[in-house]
């Protein structure tokens, strides 16, 4: 078994399934020794240094429901400052969006539009997996199935599940690594990074002055400040994750007035 069966063992896997299913939590953060994460990506984890959670839940039934639902820590005042709670969803032959700072749910173009404008704002939880599940999506946005040079490092486990450890490039030249169970499949952690290099990017701050002349001082001043390279990870770990079974079809419905039980997911980190 090498990297290019593993792939496309997973690909498979998520391309014929009848439904789909997960709960799981991105961190982004940055690594404070990224000479040790080169080294070992799994020992390297005891160094990190989290700045943003998001926990997330899908749920898939072929051919036409669809349900995601991701959750941000409060900001502000801790004693009165809320869950950010926001989700998309299919209803019959409409796609509906309700961000936690809406009034109320929006109808978008199609399901591919919503999770590719959903990427940014869940750090990549919306699109991950549904670049998999969605034949459509596959074809305009970055993918895992455009990975260069992936290679398998080892056999691992990772949270009771034995695992493929894969390592491989994105199109931009990032590295980037897939945790991938050896039993179904399926992705248990991708994590991918970000490296900022010293100095300011021209490019860059021509395009903030564009848009606001005082923010893009800001950020000379910040880049100028930085004198070595930056390392970020985005971590997508699926703690729970399986297809080909059952789903309720209550949980295709978004109700903004009860309580999101991913909530209770932040009191783990």
């Amino acid at each position: 078994m090498d990297a290019a069966d593993i792939m496309y063992n997973m690909a498979e896997a998520y391309a014929n399934c009848t439904s789909y299913q997960d709960r799981g939590i991105v961190r982004h953060f940055e690594q404070a020794n990224p000479s040790a994460a080169a080294a070992s990506p799994e020992a390297s984890e005891m160094l990190e240094s989290h700045r943003h959670r998001v926990a997330f839940k899908t749920y898939v039934s072929r051919p036409e429901k669809y349900y995601f639902e991701w959750v941000e820590p409060p900001v502000g005042d801790p004693e009165t400052a809320v869950h950010r709670v926001n989700a998309f969803w299919t209803d019959g032959g409409k796609v509906m969006r309700l961000f936690h700072s809406q009034a109320g749910a929006e109808v978008c173009p199609s399901l591919d539009y919503v999770v590719a404008a959903s990427a940014g704002i869940s750090k990549g939880a919306s699109v991950t997996i549904a670049s998999y599940l969605l034949p459509t999506l596959k074809q305009k946005m970055r993918t895992l199935f455009r990975l260069r040079e992936v290679v398998l490092l080892e056999e691992c486990e990772l949270d009771g599940y034995q695992c493929y450890l894969l390592k491989g490039q994105t199109w931009s030249g990032s590295e980037e690594l897939l945790w991938v169970d050896r039993e179904n499949y399926l992705l248990r952690r991708t994590r991918v990074a970000f490296v900022i290099k010293p100095g300011v990017d021209e490019a860059q701050l021509e395009a903030i002055k564009r848009i606001d002349p005082k923010q893009a001082e800001e950020y000379r001043k910040f880049r100028m400040a930085q004198t070595e390279e930056r390392r970020f990870w985005n971590q997508l770990d699926y703690h729970h994750a399986e297809i080909n079974r059952a789903i309720d079809a209550d949980v295709f419905r978004f109700d903004p007035q009860t309580a999101s039980d991913l909530i209770p997911s932040f009191s783990v980190l």
